[in-house]
Formats: structure tokens, sequence, C-alpha cells
């Protein structure tokens, strides 16, 4: 009888496996130290776990943001990215990061230099040079990047190629959910996959360089109104949008209104009041409010019930990638879940008029360096 061994080919096999295949991390440009999300870097793999962070990361210009460290997921320092302040064109360099700190850097100690290109003199959007090479342009001096950038990083839509013209890395817009799930996620968050046996700290280190050269001003998405002619089928105040225009409404118009419960009256967030009831509160006239909201609008984290108490909606925080990825989305992205036989339009109304008297003062996350 032959013995039988715990084989070694199996684990060898998948280790194979593992090393041929394209580790795909997702960015995300919130820092992983603040409650909310300051300005910085987050970067996740496939497992959701944190695999490089950049906390001291700021959305101010070239000149103000000073040096950007890049660590691990256990926040060791790997590299430091220095802006060069002379220069004809918006140019990173980038050094090795110790724990004693940065002092003065010298040529000899840096690893590469990227730039970006001139719409006139090169089709890529930008190039490396790795330490060596002049920074001198290609086409003049007949020195080859290192790497170069080609398509879109403000689209998040580029490759990124060696020297010979092979891709070593893509940069993708990412989409949530499952793969028939056409919902694509806004910027901030987006694919990085890098081919096997390429240094991955050195390609975020790429990609913090191209963020800062392709550089556009921070604007919040705010709309001033619809683009087209189609008009709102329920305004915030709850009452029937008219095509012909707003005019003088009615309370006889009216279809619901909503207002913020006091914590001294109601253990409910908000109530809302169907038409033909009084506005008053029900704990002193009787009258129960036709829906109400229980939870945290806030939070993302309530839920929508009737006058009977059943549960006709639900506001929750909304994961990015697979169930696997615990990546929880910024407060501006939730899901909204509304059960069968409930009038979704009027759901969302709800939800507008939530967003309004659950107001709080607009801060954009910007952390300084």
């Amino acid at each position: 009888m032959s013995r039988i061994h715990p084989s070694n080919q199996r684990q060898d096999a998948a280790a194979s496996t593992a090393a041929a295949r394209a580790a795909v991390y997702t960015v995300w440009k919130r820092s992983s130290m603040g409650f909310q999300g300051t300005d910085g870097f987050s970067v996740y793999d496939h497992a959701g776990t944190l695999a490089f962070r950049v906390d001291n990361y700021s959305r101010r210009r070239k000149l103000f943001s000073g040096d950007l460290l890049l660590m691990d997921g256990h926040g060791s320092p790997l590299l430091a990215l220095t802006p060069q302040i002379i220069s004809m064109h918006d140019q990173w360099n980038c050094y090795r990061a110790s724990e004693e700190g940065q002092g003065k850097r010298t040529r000899s100690q840096q690893l590469f230099s990227m730039r970006k290109c001139s719409v006139m003199q090169s089709s890529h959007e930008a190039e490396v040079h790795m330490s060596g090479c002049t920074h001198a342009s290609s086409d003049r001096t007949g020195h080859v990047p290192g790497f170069s950038i080609e398509g879109s990083f403000r689209r998040r839509s580029c490759k990124i190629r060696n020297s010979v013209g092979e891709e070593v890395a893509r940069i993708r817009r990412k989409k949530a959910g499952a793969a028939s799930l056409s919902l694509t996620l806004a910027e901030d968050v987006f694919s990085l996959e890098v081919q096997p046996n390429v240094d991955c700290a050195m390609i975020m280190a790429f990609v913090i360089a191209l963020d800062r050269i392709c550089w556009k001003p921070y604007t919040p998405m705010i709309s001033d109104g619809p683009k087209n002619r189609n008009q709102p089928l329920i305004e915030p105040m709850g009452s029937k949008a008219s095509e012909e225009g707003q005019g003088k409404r009615t309370r006889s118009q009216q279809l619901f209104s909503m207002r913020k419960c006091s914590v001294m009256q109601s253990s409910h967030e908000a109530e809302v009041h169907m038409s033909g009831c009084t506005h008053a509160s029900s704990d002193r006239t009787g009258h129960v409010p036709g829906f109400s909201i229980e939870g945290s609008f806030r939070r993302r984290s309530c839920k929508i019930r009737n006058s009977v108490g059943e549960e006709v909606a639900r506001i929750r925080r909304k994961k990015a990638g697979a169930a696997s990825l615990s990546l929880t989305l910024a407060e501006d992205v939730f899901s909204l879940e509304v059960q069968p036989n409930v009038d979704c339009a009027m759901i969302m109304a709800f939800v507008i008029a939530l967003d309004r008297i659950c107001w709080k003062p607009y801060t954009p996350m910007i952390c300084s360096s």
C-alpha cells in the first residue's frame, strides 16, 4: 500500500494562479482616518482589506499642497511625493520614504519623476521618467519615458504602459453591485487593476501624482434646476406640480405636510400628515400621522412607516462592490428601498423634505497638509 502524503502540488498551483492574476484595487479619494472621511486616499484590495492610504492629501494647488506620503494599510511609510516647484510642466518627484522623516532629499534618492504632457508634443496624458533619466522631452533627446499614461485620468479611463508599450495597469470607473447593475459611481471611487509582477506601490504613487497634475477645482455638484422642460411630479412642500406653472396653491391642493418632531414629544424623527389632517401634534389632538420616520436620516439609517406601523420604505448607507467589500460610500450616496404597491414618487418627496428638515451645513471635506 502506498503512503498518502499531503500534496504540495495543489498549493503550488494555487500560488502560481494567484501570481498570474492581476491585482484589482478599489481606490477611494477619502482618508481612512476621518469619521466621515477627509481628503486623502484609501485603497482596498479584492477582499476589502486596506492596502494603501494617504492621509495628508490636500485639494489645494501644487505650490501650497506640500509633500504627500503613501503608506501601507498599517500606516508604514512607503513612498513620498514632492511637487517640482520650478518646472515648465506640472511635475511630481517620488522618493523612498523613511520612518525617521523626510529631511533633504537628493537626486540620487529619487525613484521617478512624473510630468504632464503637452497636447502639442505628445499623445500621452503624462510620462514617467525613472531615476537616471533626464527630464527633457523624449522627442528632443531621444530618451524614452519609463512609463506613459494613455487616455484620460480625469474621466477615470486610462492605461499605464511601460517603455515597450505593454499595459502594466489600468484605471476605470467603478460600478456598484452585480454586473447587471449599471450604476456607475462618482469619480471619487474608481478601480485600479495592476498586472502581475508589477510594483503595486509604485503604480499607486503614479495614481497620486496623476491626481495632482490632472488637478481640477473641487466643485460641489449643485444643480440650479431642471435643464429640460420636464417638471417635477411632486414638490418638496407636498403639493402636485403643474405644467402650466406654480401659481397660488390652496390647502385643497395639498397632498401632505411633513414636520420635524421634537425629541421631547415623540420618538420619531419626523411625521407626515396627509391632506385633511390637522398639523397639530398627535399627542395633543389624537390625530395619528399618515407616515412617520423612525431612526436617523442624517446617518442614512431610518425606516418610513405608515399609520398602522407597517414599513413602507427604508433608507440605508450604500456599499460599493461585492458583499465581501466593506467599503461604505459617503452620505451623498445612499439606498432607498420602497415596498410594493407604495407610491414611489411620494416616498421620494418624503426623502427630499427629510433632507431639508434634517439639514446640516455643507462642509467640504478638506484636510490641511
